[in-house]
């Protein structure tokens, strides 16, 4: 990720990486081989039929991608990791207040036009606080639970960001409904 950032930025994600890593080291496997993040993430936006598929269309056709990682901060698809189990409600104190800034030096660093953030709401969170966005048109996804839809919470919103995703895609990147303009929605 640290060519894409700047200095103080990149210091700022290790930092975020070593604190998370020793609070959690055993949450970790360390021993595991670096993987390239798509591969080892396989959560229910990642096992939606065409979601994977769709990612690599829109890779190959240019498209920039980060994902928010609550045991790695901010990385890109490609970036190797090792095997982890964490959940953002746990290391949001360590990304809070990192994340934002991190997030607007790669905005600003890589000319970044357009940004469709698809999150669910503790991952939000870690970035929201973003203070001033590099110029930029902003969309966000951040579906909520609904107990009257059925199943658990951990499975319908990760679905609904994916099915977010894949249909933006398709639309060549026309955000629908499920989309507010702005960083928090204005």
């Amino acid at each position: 990720m640290e060519p894409h950032l700047s200095s103080p930025a990149g210091a700022l994600l290790e930092e975020g990486r070593r604190l998370v890593a020793e609070k959690y080291a055993d949450r970790f496997d360390f021993g595991s081989p670096l993987l390239p993040a798509m591969v080892l993430y396989t959560g229910n936006p990642y096992k939606l039929p065409g979601f994977r598929a769709a990612l690599d269309g829109a890779f190959e056709g240019g498209l920039r991608c980060l994902i928010v990682s609550a045991g790695y901060g901010l990385l890109r698809p490609d970036e190797p990791i090792h095997k982890y189990n964490l959940q953002m409600a746990q290391t949001l104190p360590k990304w809070k207040r990192r994340l934002p800034e991190i997030l607007a030096d790669y905005i600003s660093r890589n000319g970044v036009m357009r940004v469709f953030a698809a999150l669910s709401r503790k991952y939000f969170e870690a970035v929201a606080d973003v203070g001033s966005l590099p110029p930029a048109e902003y969309w966000r996804c951040v579906p909520l639970y609904d107990p009257r839809a059925g199943g658990s919470a951990m499975k319908q919103v990760p679905e609904a960001l994916g099915r977010a995703v894949i249909d933006l895609i398709a639309s060549d990147f026309e955000p629908d409904s499920r989309w507010s303009r702005g960083w928090n929605g204005e």
